[in-house]
């Protein structure tokens, strides 16, 4: 396709529920684009009765041009029309989805003779059988898109076994802002602890809240005023919290919720931890290190190309509650460790995962699929 010297523009699908590592991604990439001749349109799924739009204000504030898709039930019609009409308004060149909802809905708006189709997996959850079913669909409609770029090797295995070409999919890190992260003040209070050790993300079995919990139950055995936080919120959030009164630990643990500081929050912390079971690569991971807090994590998804064991941080093996704990104690006691896992990680992350590195793959991309067009 010749775009007449006028540079591409890309839109962006994404249904939310929050704001976690995929809108993370999508609002830095769609920020680091722009520079580089590419504009770009975030359209936000306005899901009722329940919308959640919190990465279509999040996007705003960084100057993103951002755009609302009603939408109610599975198939709703409305929604295929809209996304055709911001296509066309925009003159979109690629249409770029992130998610089971948007890639349905895009390729059933536009097919593969409209712009250029382009998803990104972020990570497949197969926790309930509605999921399943929609990962079944979703890797099946994916087989008709021009591009799939995959976060992990392990994600890019995934789809090529479920019968996408392989030609078609293309592993792109995740990368950040990194600026944002640099020198930034403590937010948390930390109620006379010695130590604050958190993790973030959305609390679902996926990201093991449990084996977090279980190491805070450990920890303080031994180091009766270090503190722990849960920065995030998801449906297993009750069942922790009864689960922390019920191991007496009310006065060590705290669930702060949603945070839009967070920059700030990696600030507060002497330890993040990152205990998951499954994951793409995590955008919480990449901002933490970036800000020179050490982090421990599992062996999961791209993990590994980010903390390389004994250098830039601690790698465990997932599931294993007791090198966890073991992990957990290891880096509060040995504070020059600590402290040298976390120089070390944030010269790594400056290096390697950028945004502007993360937008530049993406854009290239984007030509590719566009000059085929041609």
């Amino acid at each position: 396709m010749d775009t007449g010297g006028r540079g591409l523009c890309a839109l962006h699908l994404i249904s939310s529920a929050g704001f976690y590592g995929a809108e993370r991604m999508v609002t830095q990439l769609c920020a680091a684009l722009q520079p580089m001749n590419c504009r770009t349109v975030l359209a936000v799924f306005r899901n009722e009765p329940h919308p959640n739009l919190e990465v279509a204000r999040r996007a705003r504030e960084m100057g993103i041009q951002v755009e609302e898709i009603a939408c109610q039930g599975r198939f709703d019609r409305r929604t295929t029309a809209r996304i055709r009409a911001l296509a066309s308004d925009y003159s979109a060149d690629v249409v770029h989805s992130h998610g089971y909802k948007p890639n349905f809905y895009a390729w059933r708006a536009l097919g593969t003779t409209g712009p250029r189709l382009i998803s990104t997996c972020h990570l497949y959850t197969d926790d309930t059988a509605a999921l399943r079913a929609y990962g079944w669909l979703d890797r099946r409609i994916l087989r008709r898109y021009h591009a799939i770029a995959a976060v992990s090797d392990k994600e890019r295995t995934r789809v090529v076994e479920s019968g996408v070409r392989e030609e078609k999919v293309t592993v792109i890190n995740n990368g950040i802002d990194c600026s944002a992260f640099v020198q930034a003040n403590p937010s948390l209070e930390r109620k006379g602890a010695r130590f604050l050790v958190g993790t973030v993300g959305r609390l679902t079995a996926q990201k093991n809240p449990v084996g977090f919990l279980a190491a805070a139950r450990e920890t303080v055995r031994a180091i009766p005023d270090a503190r722990f936080v849960f920065i995030g919120d998801g449906p297993d959030r009750h069942n922790l919290e009864t689960l922390r009164s019920d191991w007496k630990l009310d006065g060590q643990v705290d669930f702060l919720g949603f945070r839009d500081d967070m920059p700030n929050v990696y600030a507060s912390l002497d330890l993040m931890v990152l205990p998951s079971l499954s994951e793409g690569m995590p955008m919480t991971l990449l901002e933490c290190m970036a800000s020179g807090t050490p982090v421990i994590a599992t062996r999961v998804g791209a993990v590994d190309k980010v903390v390389r064991h004994g250098e830039t941080g601690l790698l465990l093996e997932p599931g294993d509650q007791g090198e966890l704990n073991t992990a957990v104690l290891s880096l509060l006691q040995n504070r020059e460790l600590a402290s040298r896992l976390a120089e070390n990680g944030r010269r790594w992350i400056q290096d390697h995962f950028s945004s502007e590195a993360m937008a530049q793959r993406y854009l290239e991309l984007y030509r590719s699929v566009t000059r085929s067009r041609a």
